[in-house]
């Protein structure tokens, strides 16, 4: 897999632009996905504190909105995590995960 990453600049341009007009709609599901994108382009450009921020963002509104089975896919952060040694945090994460999964 070749990595391009003015591919993923141009991405993170088009995601911040759909976040800017979700805020001015008010469209709180919307802006979920918007953070789970954007945390999904800081992960590959590997900006784990960028990309964890933007995943609790995402998790606050699933949260709120009772979306579990989307709330179990941002708990997969516990990766981003594992790469800055937090494993007590990882670890946590994939507890919830497990138990929202178990729940279904």
């Amino acid at each position: 897999m070749i990595y391009d990453i003015h591919k993923d600049k141009e991405a993170m341009e088009y995601c911040e632009q759909a976040l800017t007009i979700r805020e001015k709609i008010n469209d709180e599901y919307g802006l979920s996905i918007s953070y789970t994108n954007l945390a999904s382009l800081y992960s590959n450009l590997n900006v784990m504190n960028k990309c964890i921020a933007f995943n609790q963002k995402s998790i606050d509104i699933k949260t709120k909105v009772k979306d579990d089975y989307e709330i179990a896919i941002n708990l997969n952060m516990a990766s981003e995590h594992t790469k800055l040694k937090q494993y007590d945090k990882a670890l946590a994460l994939n507890f919830d995960a497990e138990k929202l999964n178990k729940n279904r």
